[in-house]
């Protein structure tokens, strides 16, 4: 081979024949023209002996090339590369003054394309980056083309040697620049990102030599830039409080074609054509996120949404959606002004009434989520859809001003009420997820939550009362407390997105309400009543004085204010004012003159109401009474001898009766879905205020000449106690209707207890002066309880009427004790038990055991008839089995009467017990068919009987009726209270429930066919057996029993009253009706009778009809159920339930037909 000659005499040997080749033939051409002679090439090429090679038209080029071209262009390559061969070539291109030998030059940055070889010899240079590669001579290779870059396309091959020459390869195409991320949005949408470059489309294959010459391959397409991503949007701001959308993603770009493969010569072969660039196959172009909504900074403010994602490029994720902002808390309602009353310094004021306060602000909404951005038409994930924002919370309520304070003895204003709390604010709804082409679609996004309401702003307390004065001298009364506002109630929940990935995003949670304010609500204090002080004369020595009137009463003292309802302590009644002291009797010379009166004790105020959690007020203390005056000293003069008597000393005033104590407030009624519907307890009363002392009495005078002494005046009564204040009832039971808590109703609230009565005032002493005797007044009596009954238990609630069947009705609820002083309340009624249920027929376990066949007669004797069905099991539940087939008759030998067997009797379903709830009966069976007589030639006068079907078996009992549901006890009644009050009456019971109605008998067994009579050329009478009886339907099912009426509450105890009277129980439940009847089987269908001649003589007989069954009895009427157990009265019994209807006849079976009729059998 070419390869073993590497040396000059090769080279020159291999230049010198290609010259030759190029310019004359080598050998001078052989004789016959028909024949190419080729030995010369195989000479030159090879000259050892060449392998033995299977020639192959197909492999010519490649042959060509291997053992040929290649080593030839080898050897001119090396030759045109070595110094001797540049310089023959320098010194050929010289004479022939043209570039004949050599390689063409690569191109470059300043010449693209490569440049062009000898015209003789020489390849073609490379193209630069996308030029194209410089054409061979006549002999070499064209050189290839450049790539491309950024996108650029290939340079096309250079064209091989025109006479031997391959192509020069097509280079490659440049790869797509990648796009640019868009900018982040700055207060602004994201910028969208830019599409990606286009991958250069590959060079061309150079053309290869007309003699020879392999096209060049086509240069690759260049690789699709990716997609920018977009930019992420801006989040909200002052201004703007919206998020900003996301950029959009940019698009891939295309993918740059290959190039076209070089065409060929006559002996080479067509380049291969090039590849198509790689395309975008990573996730790229994804869309920016949108930005987020800014919370909101304003008092009660919406938060911003959030922005939208950007959609993803046709490669790109979608952009995820900003979350929306929170919205701001509502603010909190103004205080209430403090209250300015208009005083006047000379007459009686009232005290201005407080203002309410204002109202909170309610929370400001969440901003809702932004939605994701799609994602890309050929891959890519949808964006994940934003969270909704949290609502505000609501704001506080202001607090009511308090009621102004009255002066001169004016009374107290009342208290404004608080303000109401502002609702929360709503939770933004979540943004949707981005929808998807080809992959998943985005998350969509949470709801936000709602914003807790405000809590109630506190009512005002109420002003007190004014001191009485000279001019007004009771005390005024304290004004009322005031209620605090309502709560404000929570946001609601903000949706989740939609649309989105399934299952994705929850629903945000819903604020809480708000609370309820706890301070505020006390009633003012009362005024206290005018005390006066002493008067009456003292002049000394005053001829006959006679000074015995008394002095003032002491004012009484105002009453206290109430407390408002929710909340707040009542105000202590005023204090009552003391009475004046009594003037001191005149001296004289003929008679003293005797002690004013003390002035009684002003009465104290009562105390104000009490709330639900505050206190009711204290009953006011009554006033001292004023003391006695002291007698007047007579003067022992001559003529005058103290002749009117010594003055005596004046009377205490009595004590003033203490203030009655604040009445206690009621429990409320109770809430099924609170602490299982029990009513609140009553608060207790207030303590009743105590009685005032009595006055002391006034001194005897003394006769001033002889020391003799007059009388002391008698001491004050003592003020009575104050009466104690009620205790509040106890609020209901709830009435249990949805049967939570076990059905059981509310229990009733507990009544408050009385407050103590106030204790009485001690008597004021006698007059002390030595000798004068006088009487100590008398100690007031203690203040008591309230007359009647107070603080009553409240009433159990009625337990629940049952729905579902045969269940028992819920129990009462328990009468609520009754405080010291109160009557038990009432126990709740129990509930009506739920009706029984429908008896069910259960399903049958399988079917008795059939009748055996009877036997088969082959000569004139009958055939046997067939077995009875078995009857259904007493301990199962089975169908009657059914009859066995009669024996077939006649045959090839019959003659004379030939009388098929008869069908046996189906056997009766399981019968069931009547009454019995289980073990209820099954259908009957079927009766058997009769058998079957036949005659053939042999028998030509016989008569020919088909056997009777067998009678259908009797249908079993119907299930009885499901028993009615208990009804519910009553519940007891509370007790009375531990001072006095009497027992609560017991609940009444429920009534049972109504029984169930029986179910349908069960249906009788079919009779069975009647067997079929058929000869062939019988000349005697053919007569088809008749059909069998349908069995008697079953009985109907037993009405269920009524349900047992509830016992009676027991009565509530009493430990100083009467006993409550125990509740009645219940009424029984009405019995179930009876069942219907099981409807009778169907009579068979009478045998067919056929024969050849008897249809032409009119010989043949059809079978008779079956006879239906009778229809089953009904079923027996329910028993009643029974009255309610005695907790009073026992309930009465329930009514009977009504009797079954009768079942229906069974259909008769049809006719059997005859031969020759129409239609025929």
């Amino acid at each position: 081979m070419i390869a073993k000659h590497r040396g000059g005499r090769a080279v020159v040997s291999a230049v010198g024949t290609l010259l030759a080749f190029g310019a004359a033939p080598a050998a001078v051409s052989p004789a016959r023209a028909d024949v190419v002679d080729t030995d010369w090439l195989l000479d030159l090429l090879a000259p050892e002996p060449a392998p033995a090679v299977a020639f192959d038209p197909v492999d010519l080029s490649h042959l060509f090339d291997q053992w040929f071209y290649t080593p030839l262009h080898a050897g001119v390559s090396e030759w045109l590369d070595s110094t001797a061969g540049q310089e023959i070539a320098a010194a050929v291109n010289v004479v022939l003054g043209s570039f004949a030998l050599g390689n063409g030059a690569a191109g470059s940055a300043d010449h693209l394309d490569g440049f062009a070889g000898g015209w003789l010899l020489g390849d073609g240079g490379a193209g630069y980056d996308g030029g194209n590669g410089g054409d061979a001579g006549m002999f070499g290779n064209g050189g290839a083309g450049g790539a491309g870059t950024d996108g650029m396309a290939g340079g096309d091959g250079g064209a091989g040697g025109w006479l031997l020459g391959r192509g020069g390869d097509g280079g490659d195409g440049g790869a797509g620049i990648a796009g640019a991320d868009g900018a982040a949005g700055i207060f602004a949408d994201g910028g969208e990102g830019s599409d990606g470059g286009d991958g250069g489309a590959g060079g061309n294959g150079g053309v290869g030599g007309l003699l020879f010459g392999i096209g060049g391959r086509g240069g690759s397409g260049g690789a699709a830039g990716a997609g920018g991503s977009g930019g992420a949007g801006a989040d909200g701001v002052e201004g703007r409080i919206d998020g900003w959308a996301g950029g959009a993603g940019g698009n891939a770009g295309v993918a740059g074609a290959g190039g076209r493969g070089g065409t060929a010569g006559v002996l080479g072969a067509t380049g291969s054509a090039g590849a198509i660039g790689a395309g975008v196959t990573a996730i790229s172009g994804n869309g920016g996120a949108g930005g987020n909504g800014m919370d909101a900074g304003v008092d009660g403010a919406a938060g911003g949404n959030g922005g939208a994602g950007g959609s993803g490029g046709d490669h790109g994720d979608g952009g995820a959606g900003g979350n929306g902002g929170n919205g701001a808390a509502g603010a909190r309602g103004p205080d209430a002004a403090p209250t300015v009353s208009v005083l006047s310094a000379t007459s009686l004021t009232d005290g201005a009434e407080g203002a309410a306060g204002q109202a909170g602000q309610t929370g400001g909404a969440g901003g809702n989520g932004g939605a994701g951005g799609a994602g890309g038409a050929i891959a890519g994930n949808g964006g994940a859809g934003g969270h909704g924002g949290d609502g505000g919370r609501g704001g506080t309520g202001g607090v009511g001003a308090d009621g102004g304070d009255g002066v001169l003895g004016g009374d107290g204003g009342n208290a404004g009420l608080g303000g109401v709390g502002g609702d929360g604010g709503a939770g933004g709804r979540g943004g949707d997820g981005g929808a998807a082409a080809h992959g998943l679609a985005g998350t969509n996004g949470d709801g936000g939550n709602g914003g807790a309401g405000g809590n109630s702003g506190a009512g005002g307390n109420g002003g007190g009362g004014a001191d009485g004065t000279a001019a007004h001298t009771a005390g005024g009364n304290g004004g009322n407390g005031a209620d605090p506002g309502a709560t404000g109630a929570g946001g609601a929940a903000g949706a989740a997105g939609a649309g989105g990935l399934a299952g994705s995003g929850t629903t945000g949670e819903a604020g809480a309400d708000g609370l309820l304010a706890t301070g505020g609500g006390n009633g003012g204090v009362g005024g206290h009543g005018y005390d006066y002080s002493a008067a009456g004369s003292a002049t000394r020595f005053a001829a006959l004085a006679a000074t015995t009137g008394g002095a003032s009463t002491g004012g009484a003292g105002g009453l206290g204010g109430n407390a408002a309802t929710l909340n707040g302590a009542g105000g202590a009644g005023g204090d009552g004012g003391n009475g004046g002291a009594g003037g001191v009797g005149g001296s004289g010379g003929y008679q003293g003159g005797t002690g004013g009166k003390g002035g009684d004790g002003g009465a104290g105020g009562t105390g104000g109401a009490g709330s639900l959690t505050g206190a009711a007020g204290t009953g006011g203390r009554g006033g001292n009474g004023g003391a006695g005056g002291a007698g007047g000293n007579c003067l022992d003069l001559p003529g005058a001898n103290c002749a009117g008597g010594i003055g005596a000393g004046g009377e205490g005033g009595a004590g003033g009766a203490g203030g009655a104590g604040g009445a206690g407030a009621d429990g409320t009624a109770g809430n099924l879905a609170v602490g299982n519907g029990a009513g609140g307890a009553g608060t207790n009363g207030g303590d009743g205020g105590q009685g005032g002392v009595g006055g002391r009495g006034g001194d005897a005078g003394t006769n001033l000449a002889t020391g003799a002494v007059g009388v002391n005046g008698n001491g004050g009564a003592g003020g009575a106690g104050g009466v104690a204040g009620a205790g509040g009832n106890g609020g209901a039971g709830a009435d249990n209707t949805t049967g939570i808590n076990s059905g059981t109703g509310g229990a009733g609230g507990r009544g408050g207890d009385a407050g103590n009565g106030g204790d009485g005032g001690g008597g004021g002493a006698a007059g002390s002066a030595p000798g004068g005797g006088g009487v100590a007044g008398v100690t007031g009596a203690a203040g008591g309880l309230p007359s009647g009954h107070s603080g009553d238990g409240g009433d159990g609630g009625r337990g629940y009427d049952q729905s579902a069947t045969g269940a028992a009705g819920g129990q009462g609820g328990r009468g609520g004790d009754g405080g010291n002083i109160g009557n038990g309340g009432q126990g709740g009624a129990g509930g009506n038990g739920g009706q029984g249920t429908t008896g069910q027929n259960p399903t049958p376990s399988g079917t008795a055991a059939g009748g055996a066949t009877g036997t088969n007669q082959t000569g004139s004797r009958d055939a046997g008839p067939g077995g009875p069905g078995t009857n259904g099991s007493t301990t199962t539940v089975q169908i009657g089995g059914t009859g066995g087939i009669g024996g077939k008759a006649g045959g090839l030998l019959g003659v004379g009467v030939n009388i098929g067997g008869d069908g046996g009797r189906g056997g009766d379903g399981s019968p069931g017990v009547a009454g019995a709830p289980s073990g209820t009966g099954a259908a009957g069976g079927v009766g058997g068919n009769g058998g079957a007589s036949t005659v053939a030639l042999l028998g030509l006068l016989s008569t020919v009987v088909g056997g009777d079907g067998g009678h259908g078996g009797t249908g079993g009992f119907g299930a009885t009726g499901g028993v009615g549901g208990v009804g519910g006890a009553g519940g007891a009644g509370g007790a009375g209270g531990s001072i006095s009050g009497d027992g609560g009456a017991g609940g009444l019971g429920g009534a049972g429930g109504q029984g169930g109605t029986g179910a349908a008998g069960l249906v009788g067994g079919a009779g069975g066919t009647g067997g079929q009579a058929s000869g062939t050329l019988d000349l005697g009478t053919t007569t088809g057996g008749g059909g069998g009886t349908g069995g008697n339907g079953g009985v109907g099912g037993t009405g269920g029993l009524g349900g047992t009426g509830g016992q009676g509450g027991a009565g509530g105890t009493a430990l100083h009253g009467t006993a409550g009277s125990a509740g009645d129980g219940g009424v029984g439940g009405t019995a179930g009706n009876g069942g219907v009847g099981g409807t009778g089987g169907a009579g068979g269908n009478g045998g067919r009778g056929v024969s050849l001649t008897g249809s032409l003589l009119g010989t043949d007989s059809q079978g008779a009809a079956g006879i239906g069954g009778t229809g089953g009895e009904g079923g027996a009427a329910g028993t009643s159920g029974s009255g309610g157990a005695a907790g009073g009265s026992g309930g009465a019994a329930g009514g009977n339930g009504g009797a079954g209807q009768q079942g229906q006849h069974g259909d008769a079976g049809a006719n059997g037909c005859v031969g020759g009729a129409t239609p025929p059998c």
